[in-house]
């Protein structure tokens, strides 16, 4: 009879290993047992009556100066009132004030909640700091039934639904700008607060463009708004203010009631700028299951020669594998390719877990588990448990979480990642900088391999320049274009983004005010990466742990590397260079983002 399942047949392991797991295990176990006889015993003894909750003057959550978000409010709701009602539970604490609240006055707030956000304290410290703030004092937490925390909100459902007018034309205000910034194919939001008034930017292709002014009033409320909105980590959240680094993750769906898909992903963050101003930076991350998902990696981008290398680091039941550039660069998307070409290649029983923060595209049959700056480095560590075949690490961006991958990969498990880093060489040694011991980092094997890359614009094949008008009309100098001459006789496919200056009339000639329908007068067409791969053989790692950078670098440049193609050498200037010759990249982006042309650069 077929059972439907896959059987994984045990490794051997040593006996040091097996205890250490044991233990581990055991240990793992115990804690589950311990949190769900602590929920056991508050359940039985929280309010089920509605009766015995406290008479006196509801609090509406949603009206707080930083207000709670409406998924929130079946575990919380809360009351003012000069009752004195003691809940007495034998092990828990429940009759002391919460968030340094304690005051002289006799009413005391009731923060009802569920045993869950009981036990797990930091969102009913949250909530707490929240009411501190808007000088509701003597918080006292009343463990209630999630039936009497809705019997409480419902009651008083009149209030509710006359919440502030201003806050909910905020709110769609601000997810109007979040569809309309995702639906012009914008990466990114920028909100920058000047002297006297506030700038809109998006960021679309890798250009900034600027959508008009707001108030600084009306800044400031899009940034409190935005740091609570839909948050997927409440337990984070709290007070917005113009003058912290504050960072979250939220989501914004079709029905935000009903969450029955889920159109985007925004990653939030906000600093001060001098000299008491502020700026908000929004990036967009769109589910693979809407225009402009993950691509196959056949379709990223890479030359022939590039995806053939970045296939093989995928062979192999173990080895690291890392994407390395600056943020924006196509990290996170050529690291789902990559995950999916894994499925093609092995089949779809393979256990693949992800850690992400925060999970940017759904990937089918995989584990995604959405991380926080609290959470990574333990879900890291809980990965060693969990059986993986293949395990991805959205960015390794500390000490802790370079030393749970490098553990991760002596395991014997296929590790994807990605790290900031300004080329494949470089590597090496921001790897070590993190902690990985030069002795592991050169150890045949457990470096499958890196990919450097960065995305420059496609030119707009409609209305893009070819090399002699864009000189005729000024729009490179003298010496850019001497250095084409030497690294491309032929210059005939060359073209110049041209940005909606400039087309060619009936008569053939250079006209103004292009309005091409193809590119809307951007003169851009998405984005292309421009690589670079390293695959360490004995050698380059001999030249590696002999700290001889340099003699690296050059045995990868003339003898290790593969060739774009023939007569281009192995760097991201090399590709680049082929694709300028195609016509797919403007060369004033290849000096701005790669480097001057030259043809030592090959």
């Amino acid at each position: 009879m077929e059972l439907g399942i896959t059987l994984r047949m045990p490794g051997r392991r040593g006996e040091k290993h097996q205890d250490q797991h044991a233990k581990a295990k055991e240990a793992l176990q115990q804690k589950l047992k311990d949190h769900n006889e602590k929920r056991a015993v508050l359940e039985r003894y929280a309010v089920s009556d509605v009766a015995a909750v406290p008479d006196g003057e509801y609090i509406n959550l949603h009206k707080l100066t930083h207000p709670l978000g409406e998924q929130h409010l079946e575990h919380f709701a809360a009351i003012q009132s000069d009752m004195l009602f003691e809940q007495k539970i034998a092990g828990f604490a429940l009759n002391q004030p919460l968030a340094d609240s304690k005051s002289s006055k006799s009413h005391r707030t009731y923060l009802l909640m569920t045993p869950d956000m009981y036990l797990q304290s930091r969102g009913m410290l949250d909530v707490a700091q929240r009411l501190k703030a808007d000088n509701y004092l003597n918080i006292y937490p009343l463990i209630s039934t999630w039936e009497i925390i809705r019997a409480v909100h419902h009651n008083n459902a009149r209030e509710i639904s006359s919440s502030d007018s201003e806050q909910t034309s905020t709110q769609t205000r601000v997810r109007q700008l979040l569809l309309d910034a995702a639906k012009s194919g914008a990466s990114d939001i920028h909100i920058e607060a000047r002297e006297n008034k506030a700038e809109v930017l998006l960021r679309v292709n890798g250009r900034r463009y600027k959508m008009g002014d707001i108030s600084l009033a009306t800044a400031e409320d899009y940034g409190s708004v935005l740091f609570n909105f839909e948050s997927t980590d409440i337990a984070r959240k709290g007070s917005w203010t113009k003058r912290e680094i504050k960072d979250t993750n939220f989501d914004v769906w079709d029905d935000p009631t009903k969450k029955t898909k889920r159109l985007l992903t925004v990653r939030f963050h906000s600093t001060a700028i001098h000299p008491d101003k502020f700026q908000l930076v929004l990036r967009l991350l769109r589910p693979a299951n809407v225009e402009g998902g993950f691509k196959r990696l056949s379709e990223v981008g890479y030359s022939d020669a590039q995806r053939e290398q970045v296939e093989r680091m995928l062979i192999g039941g173990s080895g690291l594998v890392v994407f390395v550039g600056p943020t924006n660069s196509g990290k996170s998307s050529s690291l789902q390719s990559c995950i999916q070409q894994l499925y093609e290649n092995r089949g779809p029983n393979i256990k693949v877990c992800t850690i992400e923060s925060p999970v940017e595209y759904e990937i089918p049959n995989a584990c995604q588990m959405p991380a926080t700056k609290d959470t990574f480095n333990e879900l890291l560590e809980a990965t060693l448990r969990q059986d993986p075949d293949v395990v991805m690490v959205g960015e390794i961006r500390e000490s802790q979480a370079a030393k749970t991958v490098k553990d991760l990969g002596l395991a014997g498990q296929k590790i994807l990642s990605s790290l900031h880093g300004y080329s494949a060489m470089a590597a090496f040694s921001r790897l070590e900088q993190l902690g990985v011991h030069i002795d592991l980092l050169t150890m045949p094997g457990f470096i499958s391999g890196f990919v450097y890359q960065r995305l420059l614009p496609i030119v707009c094949p409609e209305c893009s320049l070819p090399l002699h008008l864009a000189r005729a009309t000024g729009m490179i100098n003298e010496g850019l274009f001497n250095r084409l001459t030497y690294v491309s006789e032929d210059k005939h496919n060359i073209r110049f983004i041209n940005e909606g200056r400039y087309f060619i009339n009936a008569e053939n000639k250079l006209d103004t005010g292009c309005k091409c329908e193809t590119c809307n007068g951007t003169g851009i067409l998405g984005r292309t990466p421009i690589a670079e791969i390293v695959i360490p053989d004995e050698k380059l790692l001999g030249f590696i742990k002999k700290k001889d950078e340099a003699g690296a670098r050059e045995y990868w440049l003339s003898t290790l590397g593969e060739k774009v193609e023939f007569g281009l050498g192995v760097s991201a200037l090399s590709h680049a260079i082929q694709k300028m010759r195609q016509g797919i990249v403007d060369p004033r982006d290849v000096e701005h983002s790669i480097g001057m042309l030259r043809r030592d650069g090959f």
